[in-house]
């Protein structure tokens, strides 16, 4: 009985083709546009919690304008002077998109973040940093495993430690880091005049300054200008609330628009359910009457619902799921919730349909028409 009752519905589902197909799309969409917007939120909400630490502590970042002359090779005077601001655990820095550029098979072809300061470790979430540097750690969901020891900056970096896939990193100047798909390498400061002039300038424009005087701003960035770098500091304590608060309106326009939306889509998703179960309601009742239970007439239902509004938007939302966090978690938090706007459709639609076998009960309503013949009364509810 199950197995009839199981196809059933999909018999139901393929009879009303169209308009499932229709309704199925629609919410795919309504998915899909709930699963983007969610991972921007999460993303830069992450990001702006992810930073308690460098607030607390007063950090200033810099915002880089290039000159407009040929490349950039900082000088050693200047390196050494930022090493030594790191050495005093007042400072740290990090290579993000520019190690070994030329080398694609380095730390087998994965990414690679560089931090430079034992004080990188206020910017890390989920996980310690390994010491004594240099030393490097691979993360849990790495594409590409590797053997040996890393070499960057003229020193041999062994590999110690694996990192969590719960493990990020907090940059100042974009969002959160999943650190579970890196390599970190974490190297001392002295190594910094040893890097490429690539890698250079970009550990000058990623510094973080601690509870830095306004005089050891101006005069970092009045190094930085004469090798022609302009950075325009920023206190973190200061620029942050004002970012929580745009990420916040946004988030309640996502809310409110997929809101309205989602609240259409099932208006007219509801309206196709009872037209449906109007034309299938003769069906239903002579399967009753001839020994089906409601039982197994909600199961019939359940999977017609099931099929047009589960199957399609779940491959959707598990195809965003392979995409890796935060959109994972966003995928999660749509089919969570596309699983609950289900339970409580079918729970609507079965009283409805228990409501209508109570009142024509088991060979249904009769009544007399004028030849004093009975009959089913098919009235909808």
């Amino acid at each position: 009985m199950i197995r009839t009752e199981v196809s059933g519905g999909f018999r139901t589902a393929w009879r009303h083709r169209w308009s499932a197909a229709s309704v199925a799309l629609m919410i795919t969409a309504i998915c899909t546009i709930f699963t983007i917007a969610l991972s921007d939120v999460i993303t830069e909400t992450s990001a702006i919690l992810g930073a308690t630490n460098l607030r607390q502590r007063d950090a200033v970042t810099f915002t880089t304008y290039y000159a407009a002359s040929s490349s950039l090779d900082p000088s050693t005077a200047l390196m050494e002077n930022l090493g030594a601001e790191i050495d005093s655990g007042t400072a740290y820095t990090a290579v993000l998109g520019n190690v070994e550029i030329e080398d694609r098979s380095f730390a087998g072809g994965n990414r690679a973040v560089v931090l430079i300061g034992n004080s990188a470790q206020e910017a890390v979430s989920g996980v310690e940093l390994c010491s004594p540097a240099p030393c490097a750690m691979t993360g849990e969901n790495i594409k590409n495993e590797f053997d040996g020891p890393l070499s960057i900056g003229d020193q041999t970096v062994p590999v110690v430690a694996r990192t969590p896939s719960t493990a990020t990193l907090f940059d100042p100047n974009a969002t959160g880091i999943d650190l579970g798909s890196t390599v970190l390498i974490n190297l001392p400061p002295d190594s910094l005049d040893h890097l490429r002039s690539e890698e250079q300038v970009e550990a000058l424009t990623r510094t973080v300054l601690f509870a830095p005087t306004d005089e050891e701003v101006a005069q970092f960035a009045r190094d930085a200008n004469n090798e022609g770098l302009t950075l325009v500091p920023h206190r973190i304590a200061a620029d942050q609330p004002e970012r929580y608060r745009d990420i916040m309106i946004r988030a309640g326009l996502y809310g409110l628009s997929l809101l309205a939306l989602t609240t259409l889509v099932l208006f007219a998703y509801s309206a196709s359910i009872r037209s449906t179960l109007r034309q299938e309601r003769a069906e239903l009742l002579l399967r009753h009457q001839y020994g089906a239970t409601t039982a197994d007439i909600c199961l019939r239902v359940a999977v017609f619902l099931a099929s047009t509004m589960l199957v399609l938007p779940t491959c959707a939302v598990l195809f965003f799921s392979l995409a890796g966090p935060p959109i994972t978690t966003a995928a999660a938090a749509a089919e969570a919730a596309l699983i609950v706007i289900y339970v409580v459709l079918l729970v609507q639609t079965t009283r409805r349909i228990s409501r209508s076998f109570s009142t024509t009960g088991t060979g249904g309503r009769r009544k007399k028409d004028k030849k004093g013949k009975h009959k089913i009364d098919e009235r909808t509810e």
